[in-house]
């Protein structure tokens, strides 16, 4: 039996509502908590083959042995947070690899919801086979997905993305978006790290402002990652957006209130702080990315390191800047 009320039921999307349950990949609907909300046809044979019958109302997680239960169910609790989870799951028994999707989408109609993707990675994909299942993935999201090819022409971008900055897709594509979405207040500094990461084909998550089609600003959340073949050899970029425009509006008032409270003390600091303060390599490195706004998340992304050291760095900063947060040692450098 399909339920109700958990796919979208427009006329628009009824040919998604189609692809889900007639499609060749394994993919499932779930609740925030895990529960089946719908299945299709490739998932239930799936694990049918895995010993397990499933069926709408039940735990996801009953589908898997015990050492995978674990890491599904703590991936599937960290969906809401991150938006979009990915893992790898082998099964010995057929010595088959899979590679997890799930993707957290919010829906006041419908209800809070996670797409699970399951696809096979044992043989070799072609480059045409994930951007099928990127694709899909990305219909059912309210992330901004775009998908381009080495050279940054744009290939693919989904409804959230077309809605939000206003264009078609026939104005797009082909282009590269980045160009075309900059405007005047866009951080140079920002664009010269893109830049920088993308010629070592490196992937990097950001904090950028852009523009719409009609000249409004916005910000995003973005991620960006290279596709590359078996042979590590990079076939396109894959980027990820999320809508923060409200959260930096928020942020923006509560520093301009604290600029307003800026005290000649800092004003002295700086000048006698400028000859005093000797930082390591990786602590420039860190200082430089907080600079353009990145939170201990984003620097531990972007340099290979973890949140927690990315947090000692920046406290030693802080130390010998003789500062007590990030506010005072932006106050520094104006």
């Amino acid at each position: 039996m399909k339920p109700q009320n958990i796919l979208p039921k427009s006329a628009a999307d009824q040919v998604i509502v189609s692809n889900f349950y007639h499609s060749d990949d394994v993919l499932v609907i779930l609740d925030p908590a895990g529960i089946i909300l719908a299945i299709n046809q490739s998932a239930s044979t799936f694990f049918e083959t895995k010993g397990f019958y499933p069926k709408v109302g039940q735990r996801i997680t009953d589908a898997f042995v015990s050492g995978h239960r674990k890491l599904v169910k703590k991936k599937i609790e960290s969906t809401k947070q991150f938006q979009k989870v990915e893992f790898e799951l082998f099964f010995p028994e057929s010595k088959e690899s899979w590679a997890g999707i799930l993707t957290f989408q919010e829906d006041e109609a419908l209800g809070d919801r996670i797409q699970f993707v399951l696809v096979n990675t044992t043989k070799t994909k072609s480059l045409e086979n994930v951007f099928r299942k990127l694709t899909y993935m990305a219909a059912f999201t309210k992330n901004l997905i775009t998908l381009s090819d080495t050279n940054l022409n744009l290939t693919f971008a989904n409804k959230a993305f077309l809605e939000l900055t206003e264009y078609s897709l026939d104005e797009i594509i082909g282009k590269d978006v980045a160009v075309i979405l900059k405007g005047k207040k866009t951080n140079k500094k920002v664009l010269k790290f893109i830049d920088a990461q993308l010629e070592k084909g490196k992937p990097y998550r950001i904090e950028i402002l852009d523009y719409k089609k009609s000249g409004e600003s916005f910000w995003q959340d973005l991620e960006v990652v290279p596709l590359k073949d078996d042979d590590g050899v990079v076939i396109g970029y894959m980027s990820i957006g999320r809508d923060i425009t409200e959260q930096k509006e928020k942020d923006e008032k509560i520093v301009n209130l604290l600029n307003d409270l800026k005290s000649l003390s800092v004003k002295s600091k700086k000048q006698k702080q400028k000859t005093k303060v000797k930082l390591t390599k990786r602590e420039k490195e860190v200082l430089s990315l907080i600079k353009l706004g990145f939170n201990n998340t984003k620097i531990g992304y972007n340099l290979g390191i973890s949140i927690r050291t990315a947090e000692k760095h920046r406290q030693n900063i802080f130390n010998k800047y003789q500062v007590n947060n990030t506010v005072e040692l932006l106050l520094l450098d104006n």
